[in-house]
């Protein structure tokens, strides 16, 4: 059966929301690319079809436009990214690969 593959990329965040229950802590914390690779090869050998790139704000790390370009070379059929939009600028709107 196919589904839904929920990656937390890790917990560090652009905002600081009163009401948040991440601790500092918690936001040093994330997984290293090749881990994340490894998950999504997996996600993808165990008939899930669908990738969505959570966290935390996903936009603050370096590799997210490679990880969403490797989701589709695996084959992930719908891609998303939950971003709050902060740092998106008009041509990083555009969805690579």
């Amino acid at each position: 059966m196919a589904g839904l593959l929920d990656v937390i990329l890790g917990y560090d965040c652009n905002l600081a929301c009163d009401y948040c229950t991440i601790t500092p802590q918690m936001r040093a914390r994330s997984l290293a690319t090749g881990a994340l690779l490894e998950a999504m090869r997996l996600g993808r050998g165990r008939d899930y079809d669908r990738i969505a790139f959570t966290g935390g704000e996903p936009t603050l790390r370096r590799d997210l436009v490679g990880l969403v370009k490797a989701a589709r070379q695996l084959g992930y059929a719908d891609i998303k990214v939950q971003s709050n939009g902060l740092l998106f600028s008009p041509p990083q709107r555009r969805a690579p690969g």
